[in-house]
């Protein structure tokens, strides 16, 4: 018993700091990612109970404490409600009402209260729990389901990615309810040992999660995900073409993509279409999804900024509506392979040549 509680011990204790890395990352993230602090400190409190959760899971199963073991039960019931309104603040940014508050954390609370003083139940709470992660899957589903059309008016900057995160969370929210039920299954039945390996691998396999959320750069994930399987998309129509074509238009004439705030949902109504058809016929006809196509617009007008404008690489990405450095120059480089200083040397050295 001695060997496995030595071995054990330090995995959580490395998903304490890595949960605790994350959470300091996700305070550093600028606002190309999180629009709203609501979301940011919802995340970051998220990383905060999984830290603690690891800590208390470390120094029970590692070194035989179990005094917190009720605390270790009831956290859990806390990360759903997280979860759902750390994404549902980037879908509805600003102040969360109250009422949703109330509904979801109340009922959180009471399951909480329940399980913390009645130990006649407590039998029963790893089956709250999984059901309680199988709620807010479908919640995140549902929130981000028919096209994530609730985040229609949500800059395209970070459309895709979110929603991306989002499909991914309730994938995660599933990984842990088989998990932890599969750990519960061995500790009821007194296969104390089984449960140990079972909970080791799962932390370690987590650990390398985490780890790679915390050394590889967020646009590397985006990149990744915002990639259109161009095998998966439908045979493209003329009712497609027809409303690219417009876009096309519409964009050239008034320049609204200068506007780093522009929305789909603004730019569908503006065409007077709606949200998905949009999104769907620019997946078809151009193979991208519509931060990239709106992205393409930005970036020639950098491009002739830049050949034609003495002006600093700064003001010419504020004036062709990009918000952050780091966006601009991924998004000029995945077009033209250089960045924008490099592009303006070179297009003066061709110049100079001609």
């Amino acid at each position: 018993m001695t060997d496995v509680m030595v071995i054990s011990a330090p995995i959580p204790f490395m998903s304490v700091l890595l949960c605790l890395g994350i959470a300091v990352r996700i305070c550093g993230l600028d606002q190309e990612i999180f629009n709203d602090k609501t979301s940011k400190s919802l995340f970051t409190v998220l990383f905060l109970i999984f830290a603690s959760l690891s800590f208390l899971a470390g120094i029970r199963f590692g070194y035989g404490i179990d005094d917190f073991r009720w605390l270790q039960r009831i956290l859990p019931f806390t990360i759903g409600p997280i979860i759902y309104f750390g994404f549902y603040s980037f879908a509805k940014p600003g102040a969360i009402p109250k009422t949703m508050i109330f509904r979801h954390f109340g009922s959180a609370a009471i399951f909480m209260i329940i399980f913390a003083f009645d130990s006649h139940i407590m039998p029963f709470v790893d089956v709250a729990i999984a059901v309680s992660y199988a709620i807010y899957s479908g919640f995140l589903v549902r929130l981000f389901g028919y096209g994530g059309d609730e985040f229609v008016d949500m800059p395209l900057s970070r459309f895709y990615a979110i929603r991306k995160w989002g499909i991914g969370t309730a994938i995660l929210l599933i990984f842990m309810l088989i998990t932890d039920s599969a750990v519960s299954f061995y500790i009821a039945n007194e296969e104390g040992q089984i449960a140990r390996k079972w909970l080791s691998a799962i932390v370690l396999f987590t650990n390398l999660l985490l780890y790679g959320l915390i050394i590889l750069p967020p646009y590397k994930f985006r990149e990744n995900w915002l990639a259109v399987n161009k095998k998966n998309l439908l045979p493209v129509s003329d009712i497609d073409r027809d409303l690219v074509k417009r876009a096309d238009e519409f964009l050239t004439a008034s320049k609204i993509y200068r506007d780093p705030e522009l929305t789909l949902g603004r730019l569908a109504r503006r065409l007077h279409v709606s949200a998905h058809q949009l999104s769907n016929a620019v997946n078809r006809v151009e193979g991208q999804n519509i931060s990239q196509y709106v992205n393409g617009f930005r970036i020639r007008h950098a491009v002739d900024e830049l050949k034609q404008d003495e002006s600093t690489i700064l003001s010419v990405m504020e004036r062709s509506g990009f918000l952050t450095k780091s966006n601009f120059y991924r998004e000029f480089k995945r077009i033209h392979g250089l960045s924008p200083a490099e592009f303006r040397v070179k297009a003066r050295s061709d110049d100079l040549t001609e």
